[in-house]
């Protein structure tokens, strides 16, 4: 739980025994790779605070294609925002893409933590907005970019997705086949 207590230290909010506290609600698991922590139709219970590891958010379309919205690597957090406050069936599934190592909090007691520290209700504030803000600019990206410009930016954004994650997720992130990402990154590669 270091890069969780590192991350909250960081935000200078709270006094050492209330740090604790937070940290008490929280366990932390190991995720073998290609392993779910939610699937479609679930109803997310919990929120994941990635210590170790790299994850894929994503979605099957009605022809069975995956469409992956986000890569989640450390000091990411994981959940379905929508089903997690409404307790609704997600739409989404999230999963390991190599060996992870997770803190999760469970809905009860993340919003007791709101309550009783109003600091970490502003932090969770902030971070739904800072998500609504990339899921914004996520899809100004699909309308208005190329599928280079938009790998470009992927790799400038995170570029430790190319290491760390297969390519057929990529192309699934840009909306592509793999052969053209494959084509793409020719073209890209050759012409530096």
């Amino acid at each position: 739980m270091i890069r969780l207590k590192n991350f909250l230290e960081a935000t200078n909010w709270f006094a050492d025994s209330e740090l604790n506290d937070i940290l008490s609600h929280f366990n932390t698991l190991e995720i073998k790779r290609k392993e779910h922590i939610l699937h479609e139709g679930e109803i997310c219970k919990r929120v994941a605070y990635v210590e170790q590891g790299c994850f894929r958010n994503y979605s099957v379309d009605n022809n069975l294609h995956e469409i992956v919205t986000h890569f989640g690597f450390e000091d990411w957090w994981l959940a379905d925002l929508h089903s997690f406050e409404n307790q609704t069936p997600t739409v989404y599934n999230i999963q390991a893409v190599e060996d992870s190592i997770i803190d999760v909090i469970n809905r009860n007691d993340f919003f007791n933590l709101m309550e009783l520290y109003p600091k970490f209700k502003d932090g969770h504030i902030q971070l739904v907005r800072k998500s609504h803000a990339a899921m914004m600019n996520r899809l100004q990206e699909i309308r208005f970019k190329s599928v280079e410009e938009r790998y470009l930016d992927l790799i400038q954004r995170q570029p430790q997705t190319l290491q760390r994650v297969p390519q057929q997720y990529i192309a699934a992130y840009l909306g592509v086949e793999p052969q053209s990402l494959s084509r793409i990154r020719k073209r890209i590669f050759d012409n530096k």
